[in-house]
């Protein structure tokens, strides 16, 4: 198995807000979150407002937990991911997993669902 190192997402980002020591924080409204990278985001720039009602307005939305994945850029693939946020608004932490390589592989958002055993009561 390959080693995976994950690291608390530090980099500047469009719409991430820095807390306390620096730390990034993703912020999340409306109780949903989206996840893309700059090339959905310009993909997305070019759709129009029907193509995105159509693809992420559905006419019988599933209760949460609830998740919206589209493919805005068919010669990349990109896509964007749209899930409910667990406890709903607020700032949660970002991870970065990276290679042994040291090349950024994974991205994920803690929405803080379950407890920290180690924090005192």
């Amino acid at each position: 198995m390959a080693s995976c190192n994950w690291e608390l997402a530090l980099a500047d980002a469009a719409g991430a807000r820095r807390v306390g020591s620096g730390q990034v924080r993703h912020p999340v409204d409306a109780g949903v979150s989206a996840l893309a990278d700059a090339v959905v985001v310009r993909a997305l720039a070019r759709w129009e407002f029907d193509q995105v009602d159509d693809v992420f307005i559905p006419a019988q939305v599933p209760p949460a937990p609830a998740a919206i994945d589209a493919i805005t850029d068919g010669a990349t693939g990109a896509n964007v991911i749209i899930v409910s946020s667990g406890w709903g608004d607020g700032l949660y932490p970002p991870f970065v997993g990276c290679a042994a390589g040291g090349e950024v592989t994974s991205y994920v958002t803690d929405f803080l669902v379950i407890p920290d055993q180690t924090a005192e009561v």
